[in-house]
């Protein structure tokens, strides 16, 4: 290490041999060792995209209120704007609002919460499926497939859920072609949705 440069640059030429999903694995990785640098980085660089931490939400009660949805949603962290979208001559919700989280990490805890809770019920395949790949931003509703139908069953034997004083109303989504009921595809594994 007699020349700082010549090694940066050794290190650098490494680095951009790299495919990008080993890259991400590498900065999960290191993520979860939880090395202060990197995970102040990626927080940072994070919570400067707005969309990392804004959620939509949808299905709220008509005499829902802007101070409720804060008050709700204040358990996963601090936030910068909560408001319910109202209808101007009636004052009351048209059922659907945003939140937007001062730090991304705020976004993600319904995520990480309702996996915890459905993964209880047996194994998950895949889910949530809700949010958005690239973006993170939740889609006002969450999938989950489970490995067996047993496992969908099981999670839906009491369908109202409460999640961290939410409540939820769960079924069955099988997949098919959107209109045509009882469509699905052969084999498909039902899937419980929240």
């Amino acid at each position: 290490m007699n020349n700082p440069a010549r090694f940066r640059n050794g290190y650098r030429r490494i680095i951009e041999s790299l495919c990008l999903d080993r890259l991400r694995h590498i900065v999960a990785a290191a993520v979860f060792r939880g090395e202060p640098g990197v995970v102040a980085n990626v927080r940072a660089i994070a919570d400067r995209d707005h969309s990392q931490r804004k959620l939509f939400i949808r299905g709220l009660g008509t005499e829902t209120t802007t101070d409720s949805v804060r008050s709700l949603f204040s358990a996963y962290g601090e936030f910068e704007e909560a408001a319910v979208i109202v209808d101007r001559a009636t004052g009351k919700s048209k059922g659907y609002g945003f939140i937007t989280f001062r730090h991304a990490d705020g976004a993600l805890r319904p995520s990480d919460r309702l996996l915890a809770h459905f993964s209880s019920y047996e194994e998950i395949g895949e889910g949530p499926v809700g949010f958005d790949r690239q973006t993170g931003k939740f889609r006002g509703f969450a999938l989950f497939a489970y490995k067996t139908a047993e496992g969908a069953r099981n999670s839906l034997v009491d369908p109202n859920k409460n999640i961290d004083g939410h409540h939820l109303v769960c079924n069955v989504s099988i997949e098919g072609k959107k209109g045509k009921p009882g469509a699905s595809v052969p084999g498909a594994v039902p899937m419980g949705g929240v």
